[in-house]
């Protein structure tokens, strides 16, 4: 749920990822751009993906 949020490059990127097991310099090709970028939008979709989580968990009334 909380993927869907993100733009569809930085899904495809986490996707690629997590679930393919690639690391940046290999997706970097494919996404068309360097491996510092794709470094880059995997930790600003880690931060994104982590609070959306968190507020998630918090409204369903879990764990603090």
């Amino acid at each position: 749920l909380a993927l869907r949020e993100l733009p569809e490059r930085d899904r495809t990127i986490v996707s690629l990822r997590y679930g393919s097991d690639l690391n940046a310099s290999e997706i970097a090709p494919i996404a068309g751009i360097d491996a510092a970028t794709v470094r880059k939008i995997l930790e600003r979709s880690r931060t994104r993906l982590g609070a959306r989580i968190e507020a998630l968990i918090g409204a369903q009334g879990g764990p603090p």
